[in-house]
């Protein structure tokens, strides 16, 4: 799935490009690597077969029905003998894992069967070994919670929000129309709204086919009907977001459809003590809200709603009483995700504590041009608000636009629910997610390493070692918002990033050093595509705006002015332009826009530290904190889709129209991105934190190269002596491994811990990662 950085991996470093490692330097690398480099392929290709192990830990809870299908009792049929499921509610409760699903009578009218319910009571087998018996489907309860009969003068539609649990009770709220779902939003006035509160009981000591013992449904009709018209709202439309529960308080989310076919989110508060209802519309700065779902963050409330074919994200401190953008507060890197979800994805997004760390793990469909949008896998990802990871996929099968899902975390075990579709029919399949788990806490690890690393660089430890002036004390934290660091990770064709995010591509000729890379001529260059034709972007920059912090030592300096870091910005027309710092023998000066501005000198031997800001439509470039170019920056013309295509260090041929052979030799180490703009006092703040930290060149001496060329036939030899029986043993013990592993099917292969992939195709039954 992705690319897995090796657990054999050995110390090394990097000699004119090729890797060496201790003892015997005689050839790339020694019987251990050598061994390593063999065996690697085959621990990255168990990702290929990932929808293997997927198969294993999922089983089809709900699949399509016909008449004497014991999946549906007492359910009757339709015409064509076809009925379908979608997904409402997965939930636990009380020891019981209960998935809720609502019928169709066939799979092309909305015709509303009811809803039906499986179950199946946690044990001892839910986990270890026994976890693959335990979840097939002749341990799941199924039964009936509401049977309508079929109505050939008109059809019914669901829309009501997902279940939620207090306690040991279920809270179904069932809102109905005898409408189709498109009629809904016609302009009559007639609503023929049925609305019920459905609360089943789960007790542990219930004795009993049945696993939850439903109540007879509440009709809430004339309580709905009444909050109708005092707001002068039309109908309750369709919405299947999430609840959630404060207090004695569960939170449902609706949708109201005004007179003027406008659309409103509301939140119906029920508090179960006394049974009171109050309603408030959820008042937030955009003028049509749909397909709200809530979610508990710390001590905030917040509500994912969909908007222009994007979701937004909203953040209450009160209870839900005022609502702000949440995409306004840099730290919420949840805000910066959901940008790229449709707006009809009916994903899950759910919170976890991971030791100390609170985290959000969110299902949705993969991103993709328009090419392969037929199949999308659905892919499950974690956040810290501050980044996001991708932890692998859900499903690699047939997703249609609008397809459930949902996640359940318990007892340090995760499951979830989707849906996926064949042709014209649906099935729901419940997937036993724990072995992605094991993933998380590896990256959470490489978070705080990285922050630490950061920390020492630019925290306070480092301030005192610069020439900058102290500046006043700040609550300036240089990890918030920071998505990507690039230093000392690196393979031969990318610079990693040590957050796990996007990984530049390297061109040209490039000399590693130990937290960057020396770029020398016209050809060297470093590359993230973070748009182009791929839609799966691990981070959205353009919004909340970008900056990028990177040391730079120059070597010797051009004669003509040439891009040293660029940023290209492109809008939905396909429009682009090129923005960022140009520099030749004598300055620094601001690239792009028609104003060139003010430049600022430029030294051979020494190092710069270069900050680049993009936001608004405006570009501003600082050198040793000092603005460079217009005082009002590059004016970078904005549609609503623009979006940072990609970002780059060195020539590019676009950028440039003349090059020498020796117009580019510099140093670059060290370099952040930033989801959004630092402002000038941040610049300023940052800098004077700043210990200006020095690189190391890892290279060889000249007489270490003269040994490498004198020692090469015989080391040839002696790797030949290895190599056959290494080959031998290990295909024996790979074979042997992975005959275990499919017997014991208890295991899921964790994703990879290292980058997010910036590109995926997936097919029927593969989801392959290319770089």
């Amino acid at each position: 799935m992705c690319e897995r950085k090796s657990v054999f991996a050995f110390p090394e470093v990097v000699k004119n490009g090729r890797s060496v490692s201790g003892g015997h330097q005689g050839t790339w690398c020694t019987p251990l690597l050598l061994i390593s480099a063999i065996f690697l392929p085959l621990t990255c290709c168990s990702e290929s077969t990932d929808s293997t192990w997927l198969e294993k830990r999922r089983v089809e809870l709900f699949r399509p029905w016909g008449k004497g299908n014991p999946n549906v009792p007492g359910a009757s049929y339709s015409s064509d003998g076809r009925g379908v499921f979608e997904g409402n509610s997965l939930l636990e409760v009380n020891d019981q894992i209960v998935t809720l699903a609502g019928a169709r009578y066939n799979s092309w009218v909305d015709g509303y069967a009811g809803m039906w319910m499986k179950t199946i009571r946690l044990s001892e087998g839910h986990q270890g070994p026994g976890a693959a018996d335990w979840m097939q489907e002749k341990n799941w309860k199924g039964e009936a919670v509401i049977v309508n009969e079929k109505v050939e003068s008109h059809r019914y539609a669901l829309m009501g929000p997902r279940a939620a649990v207090v306690g040991d009770k279920i809270f179904f709220l069932s809102i109905t129309s005898n409408k189709s779902k498109d009629a809904l939003s016609s302009p009559s006035d007639e609503s023929n709204l049925d609305v019920r509160l459905y609360i089943g009981t789960v007790d542990k000591s219930f004795v009993g086919d049945a696993s939850v013992h439903w109540n007879g449904p509440r009709s809430l009709l004339v309580t709905f009907m009444k909050e109708l018209k005092k707001n002068s709202w039309k109908d309750f439309v369709e919405g299947s977001g999430k609840s959630v529960v404060m207090g004695d308080t569960i939170f449902f989310p609706l949708v109201a459809l005004t007179h003027k076919q406008s659309r409103s989110c509301v939140i119906a508060r029920y508090r179960h003590n006394d049974e009171n209802w109050t309603f408030t519309r959820v008042a937030l700065d955009i003028d049509d809200c749909t397909n709200p779902t809530l979610l508990l963050w710390k001590n905030e409330l917040m509500i994912v709603v969909a908007h222009n074919l994007k979701n937004k994200v909203y953040r209450s401190v009160d209870m839900g009483l005022t609502w702000t953008d949440a995409s306004k507060t840099r730290r919420y890197a949840l805000t910066n995700f959901q940008h790229h979800a449709d707006d009809v994805d009916r994903g899950d997004i759910l919170s976890v504590r991971v030791g100390e760390t609170d985290l959000l793990l969110f299902a949705y469909r993969m991103f993709f041009s328009s090419a392969t949008a037929g199949n999308r896998p659905l892919l499950l990802w974690m956040t810290d608000n501050k980044r996001t990871h991708c932890l692998g996929p859900i499903s690699t099968g047939h997703l249609f636009t609008g397809a459930f899902g949902a996640l359940l975390y318990t007892r340090e075990k995760l499951y979830s629910l989707h849906q996926e579709s064949f042709s014209s029919l649906s099935s729901l399949f419940f997937t036993n997610l724990t072995g992605r788990l094991r993933t998380m806490r590896p990256v959470l690890d490489t978070w705080k390493t990285a922050d630490k690393r950061v920390m020492g660089l630019y925290g306070p430890s480092a301030a005192g070692t610069t020439n900058f002036k102290s500046a006043e004390p700040s609550s300036f934290d240089p990890t918030t918002g920071l998505v990507g660091f690039w230093s000392t990770a690196s393979n031969a064709t990318h610079w990693q990033d040590e957050y796990l995010g996007m990984d530049g591509v390297l061109h040209g000729p490039l000399k590693r050093v130990t937290t960057g890379y020396t770029m020398e001529g016209c050809a060297a260059h470093v590359v993230w595509p973070v748009g182009g034709e791929s839609e799966n972007k691990v981070y959205h920059l353009i919004s909340n705006g970008l900056t990028v912090v990177m040391s730079v030592a120059v070597h010797t300096a051009p004669k003509v002015r040439i891009p040293l870091l660029g940023v290209t910005v492109r809008n939905g027309s396909n429009w682009a332009t090129d923005v960022g710092i140009w520099y030749d023998n004598k300055t620094w000066a601001q690239m792009g826009g028609d104003e060139v501005g003010a430049v600022l000198a430029m030294e051979v031997g020494k190092t710069y530290q270069l900050v680049f800001t993009v936001k608004g439509g405006v570009a501003r470039t600082y050198v040793d904190g000092r603005r460079v170019g217009a005082e009002r920056g590059i004016i970078v013309p904005q549609s609503q889709s623009m979006e940072v295509d990609e970002m780059y260090i060195g020539n590019r041929d676009k950028a440039m129209t003349k090059c020498s052979a020796d117009a580019l030799n510099v140093t670059v180490f060290n370099m952040l991105l930033y989801n959004y703009e630092l402002s000038p006092a941040d610049v300023r703040t940052l800098l004077t934190m700043k210990g200006r930290s020095a690189f190391e060149t890892i290279g060889m001496s000249g007489d270490d190269e003269e040994q490498e060329a004198e020692s090469g036939g015989g080391s040839m030899l002696w790797t030949l002596a290895v190599l056959i029986p290494a080959i031998v043993l290990l295909f024996g013990a790979a074979a042997f491994f992975l005959v275990r592993r499919r017997r014991a099917g208890t295991t899921m292969p964790p994703a990879t811990v290292h980058h997010n992939p910036y590109f995926m195709n997936a097919t029927d039954d593969t989801l392959e990662v290319s770089k």
